[in-house]
Protein backbone atom coordinates (compact mmCIF):
# COMPACT_ATOMS: atom_id res chain seq x y z
CA UNK A 1 0.00 0.00 0.00
CA UNK A 2 1.53 3.32 -1.06
CA UNK A 3 -1.34 5.34 0.35
CA UNK A 4 -3.44 7.77 -1.60
CA UNK A 5 -7.06 8.17 -2.52
CA UNK A 6 -8.93 5.71 -4.75
CA UNK A 7 -10.80 7.55 -7.50
CA UNK A 8 -12.04 5.59 -10.54
CA UNK A 9 -11.14 7.17 -13.88
CA UNK A 10 -14.82 7.67 -14.70
CA UNK A 11 -15.21 9.81 -11.55
CA UNK A 12 -11.95 11.76 -11.67
CA UNK A 13 -13.54 15.15 -12.43
CA UNK A 14 -16.51 14.61 -10.10
CA UNK A 15 -14.16 13.75 -7.21
CA UNK A 16 -11.67 16.58 -7.74
CA UNK A 17 -12.46 17.95 -4.26
CA UNK A 18 -10.49 14.99 -2.85
CA UNK A 19 -7.31 16.24 -4.56
CA UNK A 20 -4.89 18.69 -2.98
CA UNK A 21 -4.40 20.77 -6.11
CA UNK A 22 -1.88 23.08 -4.45
CA UNK A 23 0.65 20.20 -4.21
CA UNK A 24 2.25 17.93 -6.82
CA UNK A 25 0.01 14.89 -7.40
CA UNK A 26 1.15 11.40 -8.40
CA UNK A 27 -1.55 9.43 -10.17
CA UNK A 28 -1.22 5.70 -10.60
CA UNK A 29 -3.11 2.66 -11.78
CA UNK A 30 -2.21 -0.95 -12.48
CA UNK A 31 -0.23 -0.38 -15.69
CA UNK A 32 -0.01 3.41 -16.10
CA UNK A 33 -2.45 3.82 -18.96
CA UNK A 34 -5.58 4.95 -17.09
CA UNK A 35 -3.51 7.23 -14.90
CA UNK A 36 -2.17 8.98 -18.00
CA UNK A 37 -5.74 9.50 -19.24
CA UNK A 38 -6.70 10.90 -15.83
CA UNK A 39 -3.80 13.35 -16.00
CA UNK A 40 -4.88 14.50 -19.46
CA UNK A 41 -8.41 15.18 -18.18
CA UNK A 42 -7.27 16.94 -15.00
CA UNK A 43 -4.64 19.03 -16.78
CA UNK A 44 -7.30 20.65 -18.96
CA UNK A 45 -9.09 21.98 -15.89
CA UNK A 46 -6.08 22.55 -13.62
CA UNK A 47 -3.15 23.60 -15.84
CA UNK A 48 -1.18 25.05 -12.91
CA UNK A 49 -1.13 21.78 -10.94
CA UNK A 50 1.84 19.42 -11.27
CA UNK A 51 0.56 15.93 -12.13
CA UNK A 52 2.89 12.94 -12.36
CA UNK A 53 2.17 9.49 -13.75
CA UNK A 54 3.72 6.47 -12.06
CA UNK A 55 5.30 5.06 -15.22
CA UNK A 56 4.25 1.45 -15.87
CA UNK A 57 1.84 1.62 -12.93
CA UNK A 58 1.69 -0.13 -9.61
CA UNK A 59 2.91 -3.41 -11.14
CA UNK A 60 6.31 -1.80 -11.56
CA UNK A 61 6.54 -1.29 -7.79
CA UNK A 62 5.71 -4.96 -7.24
CA UNK A 63 8.47 -5.98 -9.63
CA UNK A 64 6.19 -7.70 -12.14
Amino acid sequence: NIGGVLIPLSDILKEKAKLELNKPIVIYCKRGIRSQIAIQKLSRYFPDTDFYNLQNGILRLKGK
